[in-house]
């Protein structure tokens, strides 16, 4: 049952008054004056309505109606501080995202350059024993039986050697890193590696990888670029001096590559 089949004019005021403030928020003036227009006639059984009383309730319902206007208002500004507050937080949040990447695009510049010397071999065997000493032969000598099989002309010496480790590999398998004293050694290597003769080079009947030792950032933007090239068929992909570089066809400009978002915009 609604208010104006309950109403009359005894108990108009009061009902107003015991009106929940949900029902009230909802009333505005035009309604009152429904609800006034829409009560019975009155009889003289009826009791009248206090004038002052009537007045007073109008009155509450029109303060709690500004009451809620001017809270609203004072939630509309404190959203939209809120929200001028949010854009500087996120613009602050983009700068020092973008300052961050940049710091780690610097970090991984100074290690990759720190393996300027350095090369890496995958795919070799355990050293084997030398059947003329009788002796298992090191790692080292491994290696550089390994290095000269490449290049015989220019044999590679102990001496030119800093320092050789081996890597653990997920996947199983070994890399060996080496790292020479003169970069002149590394590229001399690279170099003889590209020959055609080599293209498919083994060591001890085993297939045998020779590449730049590469930080994990760009051998994962190498691995991504080698993607993108055999999508593309591109036709060149390869590295120098710890950079990345890729190149349409022979005819077409060198990319360098720095970065995945670079890749994903290259077509």
């Amino acid at each position: 049952m609604t208010i104006m089949q309950t109403l009359n004019v005894g108990n108009f005021v009061q009902k107003i008054k015991e009106m929940p403030t949900r029902d009230l928020n909802k009333l505005e003036i035009n309604g009152l004056i429904e609800l006034i227009i829409q009560l019975p006639e009155v009889n003289t059984e009826q009791t009248y309505v206090n004038i002052d009383e009537f007045r007073q309730a109008i009155a509450n319902v029109n303060k709690i109606a500004l009451d809620n206007s001017q809270e609203i208002i004072r939630v509309k500004e404190d959203n939209l501080r809120l929200n001028r507050i949010n854009a500087e937080l996120s613009k602050e949040s983009t700068r020092i995202c973008n300052e961050n990447i940049e710091i780690k695009v610097q970090l991984d510049g100074i290690d990759q350059y720190l393996r300027i010397n350095n090369l890496e071999i995958d795919g070799l065997d355990e050293p084997v024993i030398n059947h003329e000493t009788n002796q298992v032969e090191s790692e080292e000598q491994m290696i550089l039986k390994c290095l000269n099989g490449l290049n015989p002309t220019s044999p590679v010496t102990a001496k030119d050697i800093d320092i050789s480790h081996e890597l653990p590999k997920r996947r199983g398998g070994k890399t060996h890193v080496i790292r020479f004293l003169s970069r002149k050694t590394k590229i001399m290597l690279l170099t003889a590696k590209k020959d055609p003769g080599n293209r498919n080079y083994k060591f001890r009947s085993k297939s045998i990888f020779i590449n730049e030792h590469l930080t994990a950032f760009n051998k994962n933007l190498f691995r991504l670029a080698k993607v993108k090239k055999d999508e593309l068929q591109y036709k060149f992909l390869w590295t120098r001096g710890g950079k990345i570089f890729l190149r349409k066809d022979e005819h077409s400009v060198v990319t360098q590559i720095c970065s995945e978002a670079q890749i994903s915009l290259i077509t």
